[in-house]
């Protein structure tokens, strides 16, 4: 199965999530649409810029309050299938406001304040290779199904923003793969190593200097 080119972020605040993203605006390397409706001609625009020949990645970034539904529509068959070396992040505030089959062509990370959240099994402020082996260690014996793992994902993602951790664009990529692959059936010990792996880089990145 070819895997998604891109995915979608669900956010309580669409300008600070750009942020994070590093998207302040265009440049050759990504493509910035924030828009309080996105609308058909916004469709138009997305779709020329994509298929402007790139030889190095490009992001193509959408955000907006409101998708119309003619516009969403529209990009059916880009997202399907995207230009190379064309990356699409799509960022909104509920998962209703796009159409199930949007929904259904890109991984999505909910970024979102949660109402109720479990707490990720282990404490990122300790976490440790140890602590890391047993998790894993653990998973592989519960083997939780591919919904419990995608929320696993979910809560660990919250954890690091509890944590304040500085998560990159790349990083957050990670995590869309990370839900493909429970999509996938994939082992929840093989989605979770490269994940807490790069927590505990993350961690000491921002440690304290003496």
């Amino acid at each position: 199965m070819e895997r998604p080119s891109g995915y979608i972020l669900l956010t309580s605040n669409l300008a600070a999530s750009i942020e994070e993203l590093g998207a302040g605006g265009s440049n050759e390397h990504q493509k910035l649409f924030f828009k309080e409706e996105f609308l058909i001609d916004d469709s138009k625009e997305v779709i020329a810029q994509a298929y402007i020949a790139s030889k190095e990645p490009v992001r193509v970034i959408i955000a907006a309050q409101n998708y119309n539904l003619y516009a969403q529509n529209a990009l059916l068959k880009i997202l399907e299938e995207p230009p190379k070396h064309i990356s699409f992040i799509l960022l909104a505030t509920s998962k209703s406001s796009l159409l199930p089959t949007i929904r259904s062509r890109l991984p999505i990370i909910d970024h979102r304040e949660p109402l109720s959240q479990n707490p990720f099994p282990l404490a990122l402020s300790s976490l440790s290779l140890k602590e890391v082996y047993g998790f894993l260690k653990e998973l592989t014996r519960e083997n939780p199904s591919k919904e419990e793992t995608k929320r696993l994902i979910e809560s660990l993602l919250f954890a690091c923003k509890e944590e304040s951790l500085p998560l990159r664009a790349q990083d957050l990529e990670l995590f869309g793969r990370a839900i493909v692959l429970a999509e996938q059936f994939e082992r929840p010990a093989h989605i979770f190593l490269p994940l807490l792996l790069l927590l505990l880089q993350r961690k000491k990145s921002v440690r304290p200097k003496n």
